[in-house]
């Protein structure tokens, strides 16, 4: 870490205790106290029907009150960069079950609203799921229980029957004018044979700056000699269990926390599974690998001065456009991973039953732009590396064309007055 504990913007780093207390123990239980039943009808049971992919943005009203997506990517001098682009917060990426309560309703419905100290929803806009900006319409957000109402009729079914899930992504903006704004989120955890103070039930808050989220597990010393990486079982966020082999969390011992690549503002309830016998002991004995997050690196940074969480630093490289999208040599975006876990993720979520993920390939191959960023000293900082960065679409119905240029209609001839939809015109 940067920071020494309790120094000023120590806080985004350091793992976060449970306040324990009544809590979200799952997500089809909150849906089934909050749904309105004028859109999704009446039913006593509620099935998996499709995924959404969810991108969630915060941005500081202090810089920008207007709290948009055209606003934050506004190239007021013609540089053709953004020019409010340091008042984005966050922005996270995360998937939402979609439910079906009643077979003759019109709806799907899911949680995507975040719990943001001070903020308010500014902007949300629907759009399928890949960088081409057709928007969807019709999709309803109650922002006041976070739920997504999402037409039926985006659920398309292949030739076998079998629903073609997550071609739809929704993106939330939220602005907040809260100095030490906090995302918020329910905890629950199942502990089996696991001694000492373990954390329980309750609510977590996390600072809205923070990359990952780290939750302390161990509250004691006792907790610390009994608890490992592998006696975390799995982890459930949003109703999608995350298993061991998918790389999506770690256990720091020092700390005795939980570390989960996904930032907090894309968690609406997590939940903790663990465990402790024989079999485990005995890969402890053996210093047998546990389990670690699978994150990019992407090369070294070398600061000339202590770097401070969210600052921001300029670089000299290269924008491009491939119409094949991004091959082998450039880092995905996490949510992207080369199609390694997306798709198991999906599965988990929709729990292993038959589903089409043809769009995953759609997804993937609309990553068409990257970015290469040579090795440099900048003054500010030293790059020891070229990187290559394949660059994931950041504001539904925005379409850049191959010169990086705002041009909504270029690969979309339908859409006459290019408001990102062929099918409003």
């Amino acid at each position: 870490t940067f920071y020494e504990n309790g120094s000023v913007g120590s806080a985004a780093l350091q793992p976060v205790e449970v306040d324990e207390g009544k809590a979200v123990t799952s997500v089809e239980g909150y849906i089934r106290a909050h749904a309105d039943a004028k859109y999704v009808g009446e039913g006593d049971e509620m099935s998996r029907a499709d995924v959404l992919t969810v991108t969630t943005n915060v941005i500081d009203g202090n810089k920008l009150p207007e709290g948009t997506l055209d606003a934050l990517w506004a190239d007021d001098d013609g540089d053709g960069m953004s020019d409010h682009w340091e008042a984005m917060l966050s922005q996270a990426t995360s998937h939402a079950v979609l439910f079906e309560v009643d077979p003759k309703a019109d709806y799907y419905v899911g949680w995507v609203g975040a719990d943001i100290s001070g903020a308010k929803l500014t902007e949300w806009l629907a759009a399928e799921n890949n960088a081409d900006a057709k928007m969807r319409e019709g999709f309803i957000v109650d922002e006041a229980t976070g739920l997504v109402y999402v037409p039926k009729s985006y659920t398309e079914k292949n030739d076998k029957g079998e629903p073609v899930i997550a071609s739809s992504r929704i993106q939330l903006v939220y602005t907040t004018s809260d100095k030490a704004a906090e995302a918020s989120f329910d905890f629950d955890s199942d502990a089996s044979d696991v001694k000492g103070d373990v954390a329980d039930k309750g609510k977590i808050s996390v600072p809205v700056s923070s990359a990952i989220t780290r939750v302390t597990l161990a509250n004691d010393g006792d907790a610390r000699d009994s608890i490992n990486g592998r006696t975390i079982d799995s982890v459930t966020v949003n109703g999608i269990e995350y298993t061991p082999d998918m790389g999506m969390w770690q256990y720091d011992a020092e700390t005795g926390s939980l570390e989960f690549a996904m930032a907090p503002v894309g968690i609406h309830a997590m939940s903790v599974k663990m465990s402790d016998n024989l079999g485990k002991g005995i890969a402890s004995f053996f210093r047998m690998p546990e389990p670690r997050m699978s994150l990019s690196n992407i090369g070294t940074i070398e600061f000339k001065s202590a770097p401070q969480v969210g600052q921001t630093f300029r670089t000299s490289g290269v924008n491009h456009y491939r119409a094949k999208g991004m091959g082998s040599g450039y880092t995905h975006p996490a949510v992207e991973g080369n199609g390694r876990w997306e798709s198991k993720t999906l599965q988990q979520a929709m729990g292993w039953q038959g589903v089409d993920l043809s769009q995953l390939n759609t997804t993937g191959a609309s990553l068409m732009r990257g970015a290469d960023i040579a090795a440099q000293d900048t003054g500010t900082v030293k790059i020891t590396n070229d990187m290559h960065l394949a660059l994931l679409c950041c504001h539904a119905g925005t379409q850049l064309d191959p010169n990086f240029n705002s041009n909504p209609g270029w690969n979309n001839p339908n859409d006459t007055d290019g408001d990102g939809n062929e099918w409003t015109d």
